[in-house]
């Protein structure tokens, strides 16, 4: 159904109804106009909200020739960071890497990153800054600036791992791979840390799978034992990517010898998603009779051929 109205209209009201004239609990409206209005409803409307959706809706005219002006010259009037945020998006979507375009975006970087100093809150801009200047691989002030995030223990984890996965995008891989092995990166997610296992996480979405198991490296082991929540955690990343059979043996004996009947727990559920019948069996000789117990050793047990 569409509807009409005049642009000095101040506020429908619709009655919507089913053919047995029951009221419709839920009704979704998507409100059309042409560039011009948004641009309007940008440049003068009182709310932040309403300035981010016209901000949003700007993504649907990519082929107008004066977007990149106009977007522009919003992000140096706008006072709302939210709105700055969606803006961001706009613009990376209309400059995809064009040359001479980054700097707008490195500039944008380093007035978020004050706003964020002010306020820990205000994270959306400072996202939309560094998710942009992954399109400009080489650039070299790009390529600090990104590291630098990604290294920085004062951002939030997701932003860190926004900055390293822009990284990837535009360094070269065999340095990106030689600082993550050398530590230069990898220091700053702490060996046995939440950061840690998501950083391995990201590794392995960006295939990277080679690093990523060199990083797990003794994860599985005394660091980790003392948050149950991170070890099940990286077994769930692990799980999800790994399908070795050597290296689940290995490491299922390992994580079997756990204090927590919950990574126990864990380990026989992964024993019967990753090892053939076999090797569960000589598994499970060796560690039924030491099981103590019960819900572990009824897991075990239930992986008996």
């Amino acid at each position: 159904v569409e509807i009409e109205y005049a642009f000095w209209t101040e506020s429908v009201i619709i009655e919507a109804v089913d053919r047995d004239g029951e009221p419709v609990e839920s009704v979704r409206f998507t409100e059309s106009k042409p560039f011009e209005m948004w641009i309007g409803q940008l440049r003068y409307a009182p709310k932040a909200s309403d300035r981010a959706v016209a901000a949003a809706q700007l993504s649907t005219f990519t082929d107008n020739p004066d977007l990149q002006l106009v977007v522009q010259e919003a992000l140096l009037r706008e006072p709302s960071a939210d709105v700055r945020a969606q803006l961001l998006a706009q613009l990376s979507q209309v400059t995809r890497g064009a040359i001479g375009t980054e700097e707008f975006f490195i500039t944008a970087y380093y007035k978020a990153l004050e706003s964020f100093r002010a306020d820990p809150q205000a994270l959306a801009e400072l996202e939309q800054s560094i998710l942009a200047m992954g399109a400009y691989p080489g650039n070299p002030r790009i390529l600090a600036i990104l590291e630098s995030a990604a290294r920085d223990g004062g951002f939030p984890l997701e932003l860190r791992i926004n900055a390293l996965t822009a990284l990837h995008a535009v360094q070269d891989r065999e340095l990106f791979i030689e600082r993550l092995e050398s530590q230069r990166i990898t220091d700053a997610f702490a060996t046995g840390s939440v950061e840690r296992v998501e950083l391995i996480a990201t590794l392995f979405e960006l295939g990277e799978e080679e690093t990523a198991h060199f990083l797990t490296g003794d994860l599985i082991g005394a660091p980790l034992q003392s948050d149950v929540r991170n070890v099940l955690r990286l077994l769930q990343v692990l799980s999800a990517h790994d399908s070795d059979i050597a290296r689940w043996q290995e490491r299922i004996r390992r994580l079997m010898g756990f204090p927590d009947p919950r990574i126990r727990y864990a380990a026989a559920t992964l024993a019967g998603e990753h090892l053939s019948a076999d090797i569960r069996a000589e598994l499970l000789a060796d560690l039924l009779p030491e099981e103590y117990d019960a819900r572990v050793h009824l897991a075990l047990e239930q992986l008996m051929p």
